[in-house]
């Protein structure tokens, strides 16, 4: 369909290109937007026998009337006590990229190697060779014995996280527009952590979560809601009725493990 609607320089592009930011047009188009302009379709079985017009294409019955005045200054009058600062275009997404730039490697390695070693923290990269796009894979272990020291700690780390992620909605749309994601996992030795986007703007993201865990605060009605809506799981239980067993601390395969270059 491309080839009908676009131009052949746009063809391969199509509607996936971005082009310079304008609000004008967009405002012009919600201003537009009026009681005065409105049309209303309504299709049902049930206006079957008041459907008296037939339309030339495909023959199907139609009727047009106008819409009652009653309604109209109904409409009206919600409009003129509607307060415009709920409905309003979006802020701007604070995670659009806009460095796609690639840090040069003169000598690629083949295996991720370890920039960093500290006491408490150990951090392995690996350059993408192949694809070679300004993007970035970053999987972080937050290793504590206390994640599973207990049935009532397994219960409360799984209730962080889900918590964690209620908190993140308001912010997980525009991530998601701007193609970044992340991902909070419980493991056997912690908590597991992924972050998969931009790499220029995945800094933003990975400072928010981050900052959410650290200054975590949670009242009873946050606490409640993944309760509420938690799907029931079977026992992990063999047919004998003893409990299988998992490895202490697993993580499935990654293309790349990154760290954010300065």
């Amino acid at each position: 369909m491309d080839m009908f609607d676009f131009a052949p320089e746009d063809t391969l592009t199509g509607d996936l290109l971005y082009y310079e930011w304008d609000p004008k047009p967009i405002q012009d188009t919600l201003e537009m937007m009026t009681v005065d302009r409105v049309n209303v379709m309504l299709l049902s079985k049930s206006f079957e026998d008041e459907c008296k017009q037939t339309e030339p294409w495909f023959g199907g019955s139609y009727s047009l009337s106008a819409i009652p005045e009653e309604w109209i200054a109904t409409w009206r009058a919600a409009a003129a006590s509607f307060d415009k600062a709920v409905f309003h275009l979006p802020p701007p997404n604070r995670f659009i990229p806009t460095d796609f730039s690639l840090v040069e490697v003169a000598t690629p390695p083949t295996i991720p190697r370890v920039v960093h070693r500290s006491l408490r923290l150990v951090t392995w990269h690996l350059a993408d060779q192949t694809f070679n796009k300004p993007r970035a894979e970053i999987y972080a272990q937050l290793a504590t014995p206390k994640a599973h020291s207990s049935a009532f700690a397994a219960a409360m780390s799984a209730l962080f996280v889900q918590i964690v992620d209620l908190q993140m909605k308001p912010h997980t749309y525009a991530a998601l527009t701007a193609e970044l994601s992340y991902s909070i996992s419980i493991a056997r030795c912690g908590l597991v952590l992924k972050f998969s986007g931009f790499s220029h703007k995945i800094k933003a993201l990975i400072t928010m979560v981050l900052g959410l865990m650290k200054d975590f605060k949670v009242d009873v009605s946050q606490a409640s809601l993944p309760r509420a809506r938690a799907p029931r799981r079977p026992s992990c239980t063999t047919a004998a009725g003893s409990f299988c067993r998992v490895p202490l601390c697993t993580l499935s395969p990654a293309r790349s493990v990154t760290v954010l270059a300065p």
